[in-house]
């Protein structure tokens, strides 16, 4: 399932996003009207720190999926880190898909992404798509030892 498909049904579930720390139970996940969701370590099998921190850890994963990306909240000083980070989200992604559909798939993506652009330059961003897709095809071939 989605993630977008996931949250989705959180929703029609009436899980009011985002999620918090219930304010009785640092165990429990509570929605954004204070209603509990679910509690973690019921049991008591676990010390309570480490059920609050599992807690926590599941809250941040619900609300950063839920939050939608700001289309300016591009970094200049790690477009590379970013880039290598949307780069292994696309590929887990694609993984095990046919690869015209991905390609495509990514035409639309840069498509809509220049757009969006002051002022596009397609051609400049496609030698770069293209050098980078050489690099990482030529790259992947070694880690393979077919290179």
């Amino acid at each position: 399932m989605r993630l977008s498909a996931i949250i989705t049904r959180l929703a029609e579930l009436g899980v009011r996003l985002p999620v918090q720390q219930h304010a009785e139970d640092a165990c429990s996940i509570a929605d954004a009207e204070g209603v509990e969701v679910c509690v973690i370590d019921h049991n008591g099998e676990r010390e309570d720190s480490e059920a609050a921190e599992i807690a926590a850890l599941l809250i941040e994963i619900i609300n950063i999926a839920a939050t939608p990306v700001a289309r300016k909240s591009l970094d200049v000083s790690d477009v590379g880190g970013q880039a290598v980070d949307i780069a292994n989200e696309l590929g887990a992604v694609l993984q095990g898909r046919n690869t015209v559909a991905c390609y495509i798939a990514l035409s639309m993506v840069l498509g809509a992404a220049a757009a969006n652009a002051g002022r596009p330059d397609f051609d400049g961003m496609m030698r770069l798509v293209e050098s980078g897709a050489r690099d990482s095809f030529l790259r992947a071939l070694q880690e393979q030892g077919r290179g």
